[in-house]
């Protein structure tokens, strides 16, 4: 006796069965539709599945080597939400939302006889620890970014207002900042800096170079040709600076000059080196916002046998933006700094750049350490950080709050309550629960359907919850490679 079994299962599972070799959109990632597309052309069979309606939006960054097509798909899923379908004609379609809200209210309270509840905190979570093969969320630099500003009688507070944020290396209220933040105050009115206690080995009058008058100047003669100056060194009072200006003359053609900044913590760092540009005028450069306590200049001489110099004047520009964050430390939390009350100005703008920490938060729901519920989430097949930040706000999004469900009897349901819509009972469909001893009303979708005796349809036992999916399902999906 021969026995043959056929099983059948989705189209969608027809991807699971191609492979993709490689691909990766960079750390900067790709709208999700063209992933969708990029992905589809790995097939190999015939029977193609071809790409719908792509409803979804945003921007993810994927790195792939070996994966199945499905396998992918299913994270980016669950990085971006909605819901992946193929219908018979092998179209792929992905939805934002399924089933219909028709404005059907259930009251938990009233109906109580037809009702059960049941609120599950198993998989309840408002601190997500999110790692990856590769990146980690501390990759991803913030800022500078507009905090919230709260202020009382003895300090002034600055929240992020980044979803979920919290700065990396928090360790206690009061403690000093970590290094990876910094405090922004914003400059209205730059003014230029004169340098002091100039200095340079071989330089006449190197005071001139930095006094305000460009009739006056440092002299450096008789640069032999393939040489160079000793360096001339001035201090600035520490400070943000992005604007240099410097007056120059040059004895024959033009050579080339240097300049360097430094600070204790990045060293010396050249913000200039070139040509200096025409004698007897003023020229003026931009760079990048620094910290500087101290300048040297350096001039060549690559063209001819021997060239002599002048430094008339060189300053810098304080920064639009200036560094505060000295006097600001930890706040209560980890995405709250505070200052003295003296040391906030309300009239300036302020902003914060700060690096993330490896872990979201949930704020809105946590007022003390008693509310605090870890978990972790390792996605070993994702390497950039903006994909790890979206997985982790999504499902944030869902577990912030405890999962509760209603199982409905309908029958006893109708006794009670005529205006009940079978209609609005189908799989899918949204229907709200009002429940006066939550004292809240929780939007709810239709996960499953039972009918008891199908000779009486009207009979059937609903399931109601609150969410579809909890973690432990996302990260086991996640975690399996199809």
């Amino acid at each position: 006796m021969i026995k043959t079994e056929l099983y059948s299962s989705g189209l969608l599972s027809q991807l699971g069965e191609e492979v993709i070799g490689s691909y990766d959109t960079g750390p900067d990632g790709s709208p999700v539709a063209d992933i969708v597309e990029d992905l589809f052309g790995f097939q190999r069979k015939s029977t193609k599945i071809t790409v719908g309606t792509i409803s979804v939006t945003g921007t993810r960054a994927v790195q792939v080597e070996e994966r199945t097509i499905l396998s992918v798909l299913l994270e980016l899923r669950d990085s971006v939400g909605g819901y992946i379908t193929v219908d018979n004609d092998r179209v792929f379609d992905w939805a934002t939302d399924i089933g219909e809200d028709k404005g059907q209210q259930i009251r938990y309270r009233k109906n109580l006889v037809g009702i059960e509840r049941n609120i599950n905190y198993d998989s309840l979570c408002t601190k997500l620890h999110v790692s990856g093969s590769v990146n980690k969320l501390s990759d991803i630099i913030i800022g500078p970014a507009t905090p919230g500003i709260t202020t009382d009688a003895s300090y002034a507070y600055f929240t992020l207002l980044e979803q979920y944020a919290a700065y990396l290396d928090w360790t206690g209220e009061g403690e000093a900042l970590p290094d990876n933040i910094k405090v922004w105050r914003e400059n209205t009115s730059p003014s230029w800096v004169q340098g002091t206690g100039e200095s340079g080995v071989g330089w006449s009058d190197p005071a001139y170079a930095s006094d305000g008058n460009t009739g006056t100047y440092a002299e450096y003669l008789a640069i032999p040709l393939g040489g160079a100056s000793t360096p001339l060194h001035a201090d600035f009072a520490e400070n943000t600076y992005n604007r240099c200006k410097y007056y120059v003359w040059l004895s024959g053609s033009t050579g080339r000059m240097k300049i360097q900044t430094y600070n204790a913590v990045d060293g010396w760092t050249t913000i200039f080196e070139g040509s200096p540009g025409a004698d007897n005028t003023w020229h003026e450069f931009g760079f990048t916002n620094r910290t500087i306590t101290e300048i040297k200049v350096i001039f060549y001489n690559d063209v001819s046998l021997s060239k002599d110099i002048t430094l008339n004047e060189i300053q810098l520009q304080q920064s639009d933006l200036v560094d505060v964050t000295a006097d600001w430390v930890q706040g209560a939390w980890e995405n709250i700094i505070r200052a003295d009350i003296g040391d906030y100005d309300e009239a300036e703008t302020y902003t914060i750049e700060y690096t993330h920490a490896n872990y979201l938060m949930a704020w809105d729901k946590i007022t003390d350490g008693d509310d605090l519920v870890s978990r972790v989430l390792s996605v070993p097949a994702e390497t950039y950080s903006l994909s790890l930040i979206e997985y982790g706000r999504l499902l944030l999004d869902e577990t912030k709050i405890a999962e509760v469900s209603y199982l409905i009897d309908t029958v006893n349901l109708v006794e009670v309550d005529s205006r009940l819509s079978f209609e609005a009972l189908q799989l899918g469909s949204i229907v709200t629960m009002i429940d006066e001893d939550l004292g809240i009303d929780v939007s709810a979708r239709v996960v499953k359907i039972t009918f008891p005796d199908l000779l009486t349809p009207e009979n059937m036992l609903v399931e109601v919850s609150s969410r579809i999916r909890d973690i432990s399902d996302v990260i086991a999906t996640m975690s399996k490679l199809i």
